[in-house]
């Protein structure tokens, strides 16, 4: 069934989230429309590599692809599914927070929903298209929240409920969920009773959040995956991640405000020195409150310095300490860019500047002897402050969207070229792929940037044949993202790339594309293939993960080269023979041929089992727990 929107479809065509914001094509969107496989053929890497690092956020990409089922595009669903529940989450979960905390002060929330929401964090994250942390980000409240609820008053049903949200999080990012019980943590050494909180707040929920992602973490503990690690343990790497300073830090000002260019630090702005102000002169306010109110304000007191400590990496003062963390504490490798604990500070200051807004209020009226409108005129005040704060980037994003934004004509007619030809092969792009540019399982796209030098052509022609790359392709920069030099788009660059592939008489130029610049390949080798010419090789595509091969004419000890990056985890079955795969020029699989003669190999990427199996488990999980709330919703109801 299709259904059309057309209004939401022209807005949608408008939001435009750049940075790493993907953009699919209605042809390759539905290669995503299936359950988690432990392989990602075509999505991050043109060769393959596995996914449980990311297999979280790709799950919640694997169920929003469904609705283009429905006839949605791409950016409809982005719009529907990541972005508005980005904003919306954001500020309900801590307007929700701080009523909680602070009750009989809902009008308050409105402030702690704002700057949840429309600080230099949040923007930077959102607009540079991390809509994964954002949505992390986004729930972060409500997982504080109900595992609040469950500290001080501990009960089955709120430990279940806590569980299920915490289970949310973690599918748009673990990294956050781990930042958030940091918060957790803290809070309940401000409120320790007994064990039962150890056990309704912390174990339970635990062990619930492991069983339901229980998918895709097994097969990372399992496998032991470097794809995590690899990278992401040099001290030198977090220190040139660690872009924040203390002052900015503290001041709630990301590193990279307002441009967003990686890398580019910008000098502190003294207009965002008051929000530090504010939220530390709430402990000026406390000693009238009562004891419950006092430890709350103590805890977001503590919470916001040290976020502001954490969130400035290795930077002075005391970058030891992050440094020692990083290589000590479990879990802390994962934070090489500092400024997700700017999350810490966005919980700290969104609940101490409403109460220090509403104290200063309250002091005044009874100062001056003013009436009750002093609070809603220091609100108005205070929300007009932070959106003039946020104001760069909101007027930024309000132009773009404001102005239409078509993909270029060359792009579509290349998707087309692409997407109608059956048999497998892959594409290069130099020197990486354009936002626009067409791939899937079919035709992945390798970024050559960061495979070969095109100025090599005695290892390109390799490259090429035993990759299966038909194409080489030079993008039109049609957002000057790509050919940059100092920042600053440089077309030379483009042209020298075009001329240097140019030269390379075995590279045959394809017109019609305009500034795309397309050169065919015509001696690449297929997925599977052997040194051996009389092997005669079929092969059916079942998922990223397996494959079944004919196989006619082979002799005992044949090579079959299957052209994904080399996984030791890959295996080739003949009858009962299980055969590892062996690196073929430290790219590829390979598999030695246990017997020769006519046979079907099936070949499968031996993680696959644990995925289907913790699919299992996760989705019992999921059903026992849901079920578990219900019938005790329903039975309070009638008790």
């Amino acid at each position: 069934m299709m259904f059309n929107f057309p209004f939401l479809d022209w807005f949608s065509q408008k939001i435009i989230v750049g940075g790493d914001w993907r953009f699919f094509w209605p042809e390759n969107i539905g290669d995503f429309v299936t359950f988690p496989t432990a392989w990602d053929a075509s999505l991050n890497t043109g060769l393959g590599s596995p996914s449980f690092s990311l297999m979280w956020i790709n799950t919640y990409l694997n169920f929003t692809a469904v609705f283009s089922k429905l006839g949605l595009s791409w950016n409809l669903i982005g719009l529907l599914f990541w972005m508005l529940p980005a904003i919306a989450l954001s500020f309900f979960s801590a307007f929700y927070c701080f009523k909680y905390l602070f009750p009989k002060r809902t009008k308050y929330g409105i402030l702690a929903g704002i700057i949840y929401l429309f600080n230099t964090y949040f923007l930077m994250v959102f607009t540079g298209g991390q809509l994964g942390i954002s949505l992390a980000y986004s729930i972060a409240p409500f997982v504080f929240l109900t595992f609040t609820k469950s500290i001080d008053n501990p009960t089955f049903r709120k430990s279940l409920f806590s569980s299920l949200v915490l289970g949310l999080q973690m599918l748009f990012d673990p990294r956050l969920v781990y930042i958030t019980f940091i918060a957790i943590f803290i809070y309940w050494l401000f409120n320790i009773k007994n064990m039962k909180q150890v056990i309704f707040a912390f174990v339970l929920p635990f062990l619930i959040g492991f069983m339901l992602h229980s998918y895709w973490i097994v097969p990372l503990i399992l496998t032991r995956s470097s794809s995590i690690q690899a990278g992401f343990t040099s001290l030198l790497g977090l220190r040139f991640f660690s872009f924040s300073d203390f002052s900015h830090s503290l001041s709630f000002l990301h590193p990279n405000w307002p441009e967003n260019i990686f890398g580019k630090v910008y000098f502190l702005k003294p207009e965002f020195l008051l929000l530090p102000i504010l939220a530390f002169s709430s402990l000026l306010f406390i000693k009238k409150e009562t004891k419950e109110k006092k430890k709350n304000i103590l805890f977001f007191a503590i919470l916001g310095l040290l976020g502001a400590f954490l969130a400035k990496g290795a930077s002075d003062p005391f970058g030891i300490t992050y440094e020692f963390a990083f290589r000590y504490i479990p879990g802390f490798v994962a934070f090489r860019d500092p400024t997700k604990f700017y999350l810490l500070i966005s919980l700290s200051y969104s609940m101490l500047i409403p109460f220090a807004i509403l104290s200063l209020s309250n002091w005044i009226s009874l100062r001056f002897k003013m009436k009750g409108y002093i609070s809603n005129v220091l609100l108005v005040v205070s929300i007009s402050y932070v959106l003039v704060l946020a104001s760069p980037v909101l007027v930024r994003q309000f132009n773009r969207i404001a102005t239409p934004h078509m993909i270029p004509n060359d792009y579509v007619e290349l998707k087309n070229f692409l997407g109608i030809q059956p048999q497998f092969f892959r594409t290069l792009w130099i020197p990486s792929m354009q936002r626009f540019g067409f791939f899937s399982n079919n035709h992945p796209a390798i970024s050559g940037i960061n495979n070969f030098n095109a100025n090599a052509p005695k290892d390109f022609d390799t490259f090429l044949s035993e990759a299966a790359v038909q194409y080489v392709i030079v993008p039109y920069d049609s957002e000057k993202e790509l050919f940059l030099k100092d920042r600053k788009y440089d077309e030379k660059q483009y042209d020298q790339t075009v001329k240097s592939l140019r030269n390379i008489e075995w590279l045959k130029k394809i017109e019609g594309f305009g500034k795309i610049a397309v050169f065919e390949n015509s001696n690449y080798k297929d997925h599977f293939w052997s040194r051996n010419s009389n092997l005669k090789i079929n092969y059916k595509y079942i998922n990223s993960t397996k494959y079944y091969v004919d196989i006619e004419n082979s002799k005992k000890g044949d090579v079959l080269v299957f052209s994904e990056g080399f996984d030791k985890n890959w295996q080739a079955q003949i009858d009962s023979s299980l055969i590892n795969s062996k690196p073929y020029d430290k790219l590829y699989n390979s598999f030695v041929l246990s017997k020769g003669g006519s046979y079907t190999v099936e070949v499968v990427y031996s993680v696959q089992k644990w995925v289907n199996m913790g699919l299992i488990v996760s989705f019992a999980t999921l059903t026992i727990l849901i079920g578990s709330l219900l019938y005790i919703q329903i039975k309070n109801k009638y008790d």
